[in-house]
């Protein structure tokens, strides 16, 4: 199993339920500068660390999907956690960095 600083999710869990407080934290930061530096520590740190997870699974699966050949649950919940932030700018500057994921994102979006 990969190393992860988040706990595992369980099958009836939402990733938004992990992260969301984290978010809605750093969008509530007084002050426009500081928001601005809460909101891009978020991005940089706690959503591209789940992002290199995810791109390890798929390194090790050698797979399109998460789970399987082909889409399950499992890929339809991470295609719902990008669209779940309003800043998409952000969720896909994070996403840059990782191909595989930006794939998959589009082929989930296509089915």
């Amino acid at each position: 199993m990969l190393p992860c600083k988040y706990p595992p999710l369980k099958s009836n869990q939402d990733f938004s339920a992990i992260f969301s407080p984290k978010y809605f934290k750093a969008k509530s930061v007084e002050g426009e500068e500081a928001k601005a530096a809460a909101l891009k520590s978020f991005f940089e740190e706690t959503i591209a660390s789940r992002f290199a997870q995810w791109d390890n699974i798929f390194k090790a699966n050698n797979n399109s999907y998460f789970v399987g050949n082909s889409i399950t649950l499992a890929d339809i919940k991470i295609s719902q956690f990008y669209d779940f932030f309003d800043d998409q700018d952000s969720i896909n500057k994070q996403l840059a960095a990782f191909p595989k994921l930006v794939e998959h994102r589009q082929r989930v979006n296509d089915n």
